[in-house]
């Protein structure tokens, strides 16, 4: 059985046995209630037919065959709670669940999400300008300078990265100025745009704050990341190399150096969290417990904590 026709089926025996649910029910509200069940099968029904059309067709789906579905459902409920019995609201939950079953059905069925008419037309949970499949679409366009929400994704101006990450208004056009250009906060070479400007080079090894952003030599990470001096060297000689406080093997520069990881030899050192006897200042109190033997896991980076006693 092919598929649109197996789901056309499922709908159509929905539909039918909700129908006889009508004529069972005795009293006002399950009278509506069997109505509006009854309703919801032959539009479930009638959606799976604008599916099964689009993919016999080999075409994107047909959004106002839906829509119109929808529409006539919508009626529908009204006029059943207009005879009273039962609350309004909530109802269309139904058919979307459903809805949502047949879509993965038909999921190779392409779908384009209309981007201004505040329906979720491809079922992804995302409404117009939200929804990726409308990025750089005439109605998500932002203007990026006006301090208006232009398509209404919630986002403001630079703030709307999809749409103005490329806009010169949003990117720190001088890097000397003194002046946050792009509005994000940070000033000339506080601001990551300027990275590669010759006005915010950092010497790295002469002590003075070269491109005025605060920070000195190594600890203007940015700039001097890469800077041989600003890391450790040696991981043996006793000296900080690169003067972030660190020595040898305490500097995570020298994490996986050989000198600095030598688990089985007794010594926690470097990374290691124990190494055989040695625990530091470890014990089982230590992680909660009331007393016991805290042992130290073969690999030198955690505890064996089956010794310990509550």
């Amino acid at each position: 059985m092919d598929r649109p026709l197996m789901v056309s089926l499922a709908a159509g025996m929905l539909a039918l046995s909700l129908a006889s649910q009508v004529f069972a029910a005795s009293t006002a509200a399950q009278r509506c209630v069997a109505e509006k069940l009854k309703a919801a099968g032959k539009a479930a029904s009638a959606v799976v037919a604008c599916y099964a059309k689009a993919a016999g067709k080999g075409t994107p789906l047909d959004v106002t065959c839906r829509e119109k579905v929808l529409a006539k459902l919508a009626a529908t409920f009204i006029r059943t709670e207009a005879r009273g019995g039962c609350p309004a609201g909530g109802d269309l939950q139904l058919l979307d669940s459903f809805e949502r079953y047949v879509a993965s059905q038909f999921a190779d069925i392409v779908v384009d999400e209309a981007c201004d008419d505040g329906v979720d037309q491809d079922l992804d949970g995302l409404v117009d300008c939200f929804d990726s499949d409308c990025a750089y679409t005439a109605a998500c366009a932002e203007d990026c300078t006006n301090g208006v929400d232009d398509n209404g994704n919630g986002a403001v101006d630079c703030f709307d990265y999809p749409y103005c990450v490329d806009a010169p208004a949003c990117h720190e056009t001088n890097c000397t100025n003194g002046i946050d250009d792009d509005g994000f906060g940070d000033i000339d070479c506080n601001d990551s745009d300027c990275v590669t400007e010759p006005a915010c080079a950092e010497s790295c090894t002469n002590g003075v704050d070269d491109n005025g952003n605060g920070a000195i030599d190594c600890l203007d990470y940015i700039y001097c990341y890469d800077a041989p001096v600003c890391h450790e060297s040696s991981c043996t000689n006793g000296i900080d190399d690169d003067g972030f406080g660190d020595v040898d093997c305490d500097d995570y520069d020298c994490f996986g150096d050989p000198a600095c990881n030598v688990c089985g030899n007794g010594i926690r050192e470097g990374f290691e969290s124990c190494d055989g006897a040695d625990l530091g200042s470890a014990s089982c109190t230590f992680f909660g417990f009331s007393g016991g033997t805290l042992r130290c896991l073969p690999w030198c980076v955690s505890f064996d904590l089956s010794g310990c006693l509550r």
